[in-house]
């Protein structure tokens, strides 16, 4: 985290200098615009979907105020343990995740563009712990409703972030049973950096 607020302030105290490089704002986005998204959190989760951002995307300007997104995301883990009486154990989980949506921008000037949107997001994950009979396989469905907020700090490339408040419905299959699982919840995004073109 400490370094993370390191760059950002370098970054915000050199955004002057290379914005007057330009003789047009940063946000020059319009319809045909593209632009190659990485999220630098909510990569890492251990549920099928949690309304956090994932993995690497990408966003189209449709018309200059509407733009359509994709994104994936994948996480694959592996946990060693030995305790003291020597048996090692492994517990394997993983998720994948694709989303889909479509933002509309709501206001832009010079470095900063505000936008609302909705997105529906659809996960798979694996949990399976060695030497244990109690797999657990999931799937999610997400609907999601989007405000965000993209600041460019130089030309052509962004930093994000975004609030969602949506509804999810969870599917869990274990050797015991079945299980379906609906709840509302909110997320927030981290950082997302975006390069355009």
């Amino acid at each position: 985290m400490r370094y993370c607020l390191t760059i950002l302030t370098v970054l915000m105290i050199a955004s002057p200098a290379w914005a007057a490089e330009y003789d047009q704002p940063a946000t020059d986005i319009h319809m045909g615009s593209a632009a190659l998204m990485f999220d630098m959190g909510g990569i890492f989760n251990s549920t099928p979907a949690n309304f956090e951002g994932i993995g690497i995307g990408g966003r189209f300007a449709l018309k200059e105020n509407v733009h359509i997104r994709g994104a994936v995301g994948i996480d694959n883990s592996s946990d060693e343990y030995d305790p003291e009486n020597g048996n090692t154990s492994n517990d394997e989980s993983s998720w994948y995740g694709v989303e889909g949506g479509l933002d509309y921008i709501l206001v832009t000037n010079s470095n900063l563009m505000i936008y609302t949107g909705g997105i529906v997001q659809l996960g798979t994950s694996s949990d399976d712990p060695e030497g244990e009979n109690n797999e657990t396989d999931g799937t999610s469905l997400t609907l999601a409703g989007v405000l965000g907020a993209t600041w460019f700090f130089t030309q052509n490339v962004s930093l994000g972030a975004e609030y969602r408040l949506g509804i999810e419905r969870v599917s869990t299959e274990t050797d015991a049973g079945k299980g379906t699982k609906t709840k509302l919840g909110t997320g927030s995004a981290a950082f997302h950096v975006g390069f355009w073109f």
